[in-house]
């Protein structure tokens, strides 16, 4: 009964279309849980080549990104996982993909998700730690570390832990199927991981492969040997990664497509959505069966581009971490889009390049102190360390080549109208990037002021985003003051989606 005031103040900020896209839900829902379609009626194979990602060689990785990898595969390995980059955690071999391991709690069920309010679990557990195990963030850097230090052992183990994931979370059962966001981040991260994978089977060892000593490991039932040595072509690998196709996509991409978001709630998660639907369809594109066309996604995703962004490149949901959320699931569209030869609108393309420019200039130049939710989500690990992404991508802004690990996964991805980011984001000495003086964002309602060991940045903006404030989040007016390389806040008033709370 406590909530009933806020389901009504909820359902008054709906206007009709957004109840009517409810309706459409609610019947979408019961149609799939009295049958669902037959996924193996449409084949998923990979498009004519070049095809999205197109990767960059694995020889010419830097010293520094193939040292954190090695060190990322023993921690993996080890069952030495870290959540949301910095929470520690004791993980299975295989992990328990709905399971809380902070709070000890395996949660596995195979209940319709419908049924699921993964806002409530029970036993004190958090839906988000079983969310992030299912984000796939460490298998991407197994697969990493497969293509680039030719790991076997990496490349086994993440076929491995995909197919358990599989059997574990069947197509609309259980807490990881209760969310379309996570549905759109898992197309994108198996996107790269197929790639990185499939290129990894299919190479051929080195001709004067550097001399170490090596271990004979197996993918499947297939000897191979640790990096530096051995046969890396491997025709079962290639087999199974087949297999994961069938079992994977086409449920992810109905499901991402039917259930995607919507109204007043769709905030970054619809951006998530469509840019998992657009990389999984520009690879493999017999998946648009699912869901729609790469031109009817790509006019979608454009529109909620121009909406999320405001001209100056603020973020209207005003985090400054779902500011670099939303972009990064931006950059990865924009991408796919121009490798399928479907380039962009010149005035989208515009408002990415102001949001990059605004992250650059709005976040401080030491520690880190961001406004708005606190959640420092990220959409595929391209960086070399988690705890510091927000600064390799801020870096990678402003001089791509002092980022090495961003840098050489997108510095090198040159496709018709898209460009290495070197032009797009000129060092500082060039005029772009962190500006002295005053900088004033009027239509998001920030201004920063910068002097030689000052920086002042003002929170003015409006308080909410559309007709709500943006998942009940707080929205602060404040003042961020540094000095230095020190942080400190002053703030004036806070608004949350039930009211308002005053402070300084």
């Amino acid at each position: 009964m406590a909530k009933l005031p806020w389901y009504w103040h909820r359902l008054r900020a709906m206007g009709p279309t957004e109840i009517a896209s409810h309706l459409r839900k609610k019947l979408f829902q019961w149609s799939d849980e009295q049958a669902l379609p037959n996924w193996s009626s449409t084949p998923v194979r990979t498009g004519d080549l070049p095809v999205f990602p197109q990767l960059p060689s694995a020889e010419s990785a830097p010293a520094i990104l193939r040292e954190a990898l090695q060190g990322d595969v023993r921690d993996i390995l080890d069952g030495r996982w870290k959540a949301f980059a910095h929470l520690e955690l004791k993980v299975d071999d295989p992990p328990l993909w709905q399971a809380d391991y902070l709070a000890g709690k395996d949660l596995e069920t195979e209940e319709p998700a419908f049924h699921l309010d993964h806002r409530r679990l029970p036993e004190g557990a958090d839906i988000k730690l079983i969310w992030e195990l299912s984000r796939w963030y460490l298998l991407v850097r197994l697969a990493m570390a497969a293509y680039v230090l030719g790991d076997a052992r990496a490349a086994r183990k993440c076929i491995e832990w995909l197919e358990d994931w599989t059997k574990h979370n069947p197509p609309y059962r259980g807490w990881n199927r209760t969310s379309a966001l996570e549905v759109g981040l898992r197309l994108v991260q198996f996107t790269w991981i197929h790639a990185l994978l499939n290129s990894f089977a299919g190479r051929r060892p080195p001709l004067n492969p550097p001399a170490r000593e090596t271990a004979v490991v197996h993918v499947g039932s297939l000897p191979l040997k640790e990096p530096g040595a051995g046969l890396m072509e491997s025709k079962e690998l290639q087999e199974r990664l087949h297999a994961l196709r069938r079992q994977i996509l086409p449920a992810h991409v109905r499901y991402a497509w039917r259930y995607r978001s919507f109204g007043s709630s769709a905030n970054n998660h619809l951006l998530g959505e469509l840019t998992g639907l657009i990389l999984a369809i520009a690879r493999w594109p017999e998946l648009a069966h699912w869901a729609g066309s790469l031109a009817g996604l790509r006019k979608l995703w454009e529109r909620e581009v121009l909406a999320q962004f405001a001209g100056d490149g603020g973020h209207r949901e005003q985090a400054l971490n779902y500011h670099l959320f939303s972009w990064e699931f931006c950059w990865q569209a924009q991408a796919a889009l121009e490798q399928v030869d479907r380039p962009i609108s010149s005035q989208v393309e515009e408002r990415l390049r102001n949001a990059a420019n605004f992250f650059v200039n709005v976040q401080g130049d030491g520690e880190a102190w961001d406004y708005g939710d606190s959640d420092n989500a990220f959409v595929t690990p391209f960086f070399l360390d988690g705890k510091n992404a927000a600064a390799e991508w801020r870096d990678w802004f402003r001089y791509p080549a002092s980022s090495p690990a961003i840098h050489y996964w997108w510095g090198q991805i040159k496709s018709g109208g898209l460009q290495a980011p070197g032009p797009r984001f000129a060092p500082v000495a060039n005029g772009a990037g962190v500006r002295a003086g005053w900088q004033i964002y009027s239509e998001s309602g920030f201004a920063i002021s910068r002097s030689e060991n000052w920086t002042l940045r003002w929170d003015v903006s409006p308080l909410g985003y559309l007709s709500t404030a943006a998942h009940g989040h707080l929205d602060t007016l404040h003042l961020s003051i540094w000095f230095r390389e020190l942080s400190g806040i002053v703030a004036g008033s806070q608004r949350s989606a039930s009211g308002w709370i005053g402070f300084s």
